[in-house]
């Protein structure tokens, strides 16, 4: 059976908190506000299910990856069905050219294969 490692997870959610953070950086948010605020929703989508992934399949408390109090709500949402979220989260990374993610290569393709690790890992314990 496939399994998780906590390790690159926590390397992935790490990686796109810091690349969250540059989003506020990046931009004037008096020319363009809503730019900004978009490439930072990107990320905190992508979050979700590596969240999840730590807390359900691999047994870690979300404290230790310092959990974001404004994504409790959505958190709750993506919990209702996290193996359909989660697949339709990693198509639509493999079918779409996001201009924010195009420098990701690697960490991108491992990204995805997270993900489809955990919708099979979904799959399998229904």
């Amino acid at each position: 059976m496939e399994q998780l490692n906590p390790i690159e997870i926590k390397k992935l959610i790490d990686l796109i908190k810091d690349e969250r953070r540059l989003c506020y950086a990046d931009f004037d948010f008096v020319s363009k506000p809503s730019v900004a605020f978009e490439r930072c929703r990107i990320r905190d989508v992508m979050l979700l299910p590596l969240y999840y992934g730590w807390e359900h399949i691999c047994d870690k408390s979300l404290e230790e990856v310092c959990f974001e109090d404004y994504l409790k709500e959505p958190y709750k949402g993506f919990e209702a069905n996290p193996a359909t979220e989660t697949m339709e989260l990693a198509l639509l990374l493999q079918m779409s050219s996001i201009p924010q993610l195009e420098n990701w290569g690697k960490k991108l393709n491992n990204l995805i294969t997270i993900y489809e690790t955990i919708v099979n890992i979904l799959l399998i314990n229904k």
